[in-house]
Parts: C-alpha cells; structure tokens; sequence
C-alpha cells in the first residue's frame, strides 16, 4: 500500500532577536555621563560664588581707620608714594560738613558730597558714607569733627575709586553669573552628547559583529540558506 504523500513546506521562520549586548561592555564607559553632568553643575556653583564674591568686595566696607568720637580730632599719616581717596563714616546721624581735614601742607579742606551712597555693617554697627576727600598726599592729616550733640563716631577708609569700583565689581559679578554656568553647559553637555553618540555607534558595532556568527543576518532565521543546516529557498529535507 502506498504511503500517501505530503507536499513538503518550508519551515515556519522563527524569528530571533537582536543580540544581547550589555551596557557594561560598551565604550565610552557611563562615567562619562557624570563627567558631563558635574561639569555642568559646577559651572552653575562657580557662576554664583563668583557673583556673589565679586558683589560682596565690591560693595562691602573699606577697612576703617582713624576712628574719632564727635567733638575730637585726630592725627594720622597717609603712608606710600601715591594719593589716597578717603572716605569718611559715621555710624550716627551726620552730615559732610562736620569734620574738616588739615593737610600736610597746612591747608584746612572739607570733604566733599560722595555723589553716591554706601552703608555696610561692621562688627555690629552701621556706617554709612558721608563725605570723601579725593587725592590726599602722603604725609601728616589731622581730622577734626565738631560736636553736633549726637553721639557720632567718625571713620576714614579708602574708598579707591568710588563708583567706579562699584560699577566694575557688580559688571565682574555678572560677568561671572552668566559666563561660568554658559561654560560649563557648553563642555557638560557635549561630554554627555559625544558619550551617548560613541556609546551607540559602538553598539551597533557589537551587534554587527555578533550577528555575523548567526550566518550573516541579524535575524538568523532557521532554513536561511546562511544558516546551518539551511537549504537554497529555505526548503526542508524531502523524506519519502
């Protein structure tokens, strides 16, 4: 009796997936991610601490020296070779007009409205600027403040060049805020970038490489004439 006979079909293609490639074995390794991201917070932490640094020393108090109470005088000597801008304080009301300034070469001068206005505190007073006396020589100064009935203590202090200073240490301070942070966004964020775009293309890489040990296709599907045991147009062994 003859066996009946059963048309042959190809096998059903089983479908496989990509291989695995573990994110361990991939270079550059994720520490560069970190790499990036610490730069990127520490231009931020630099931008603020250098605002504020730049800030504080530009609007902070001069040393104060040559401290005199209301109704007394003072004599002290403004030392090195160039011209000193002093500054007078009072940590009381007070006005430009009460203290004079004898000067080496025997001249009594006033000070002169600063033209803008400084507070700071210092060791738990208040000071704020009242007067300045611009370009005083080197040599002997005697400070004389009269009594106003207020209990007022007078100080001198350099004050450089006034505003400008002001001015150039709030435009170095923002200089700071928006530079360092733009820096480190820049350099943070292209470490991360470069690190991702490498760590993909190295990726590819292995998958390529491994998926050749499949028979040449990454889906490596059984029948495939580059799979072991395949036959050309995917056809089974034909058994009577």
């Amino acid at each position: 009796m003859a066996m009946p006979h059963h048309p042959q079909y190809p096998p059903y293609p089983q479908p496989s997936f990509p291989p695995r490639v573990d994110g361990k074995e991939l270079r550059p390794g994720r520490v560069w991610f970190f790499v990036g991201a610490l730069v990127l917070v520490l231009g931020i932490i630099g931008g603020i601490l250098g605002f504020v640094i730049s800030l504080a020393s530009s609007v902070g108090l001069p040393e104060l020296e040559h401290r005199v109470r209301a109704g007394e005088s003072i004599t002290f000597e403004v030392t090195g070779t160039e011209t000193v801008n002093l500054g007078l304080y009072a940590n009381g009301n007070a006005i430009v007009g009460d203290c004079t300034l004898s000067t080496p070469d025997g001249r009594t001068e006033g000070f002169d409205y600063p033209g803008y206005s400084h507070t700071g505190a210092l060791n738990g007073e208040s000071w704020r600027l009242v007067g300045v006396h611009d370009a005083a020589q080197p040599g002997e100064h005697t400070m004389d403040c009269q009594y106003t009935g207020m209990d007022t203590t007078y100080a001198l202090g350099d004050v450089g060049n006034g505003e400008e200073d002001f001015v150039r240490g709030a435009l170095t301070g923002v200089a700071f805020m928006v530079g360092l942070p733009l820096i480190g966004a820049i350099v943070g964020i292209t470490v991360m970038v470069v690190t991702g775009v490498r760590r993909g293309r190295h990726r590819r890489q292995l998958i390529a490489e491994r998926s050749q040990g499949r028979g040449g296709r990454p889906d490596g599907w059984p029948g495939h004439p580059g799979h072991p045991g395949g036959h050309p147009g995917g056809l089974g062994h034909h058994h009577p």
